[in-house]
């Protein structure tokens, strides 16, 4: 089970990769209009899913991939198109601030306040689960998550004082 444990001085909930995770099958957010989300993470290293909704045709998460660089970004598919975001390199194991915006065509992903961009493809994302910390009940987050919020509405206009409010309270980065 999740361990609450102290990362820079702060709270955090300890995901150990193997078996924690949060589960819902139902939740009162609209997969078929946007939604935004922001987090705060550190990765233990690998692959594993901070948050997904599989609820509905459109459907996405953002995590780490299990690709050969296993790196971090946000995923996103609806019925008729898909996007990948995937930062450049080895997936991080610093505290990161992750926030993105999914919306019904599209995606955007910022890390540390600033944007990622990436390549566009359909990515299959075939679950009837919303979870924080796994995807279908697999691909387990090894890591502290300090903070999750979930937007049930487009935050895009408002992201820049959502991320500064966290990393003011978190101190993740140098703006």
């Amino acid at each position: 089970a999740g361990t609450l444990v102290t990362e820079n001085g702060k709270a955090a909930l300890d995901f150990d990769g193997v078996d924690d995770y949060f589960s819902r099958t139902s939740i009162n957010i609209d997969a078929n209009s946007n939604i935004s989300c922001a987090a705060v993470v550190q990765n233990d290293g690998g692959a594993g899913v901070i948050f997904t909704n599989d609820l509905a045709a459109n459907a996405y998460f953002f995590g780490f991939s299990s690709n050969s660089s296993n790196e971090q970004g946000a995923f996103f598919q609806s019925a008729t198109s898909g996007g990948i975001i995937d930062k450049s390199g080895t997936a991080s194991t610093s505290q990161l601030l992750m926030y993105t915006d999914f919306q019904v065509t599209s995606l955007l992903y910022y890390e540390d306040g600033g944007i990622e961009s990436g390549t566009s493809a359909l990515v299959t994302l075939n679950g009837s689960t919303f979870e924080i910390g796994a995807r279908s009940g697999s691909t387990f987050f090894d890591g502290g998550i300090q903070e999750i919020i979930i937007f049930a509405s487009d935050q895009s206009g408002n992201r820049t004082g959502i991320e500064t409010n966290i990393n003011d309270h978190f101190d993740i980065y140098t703006p």
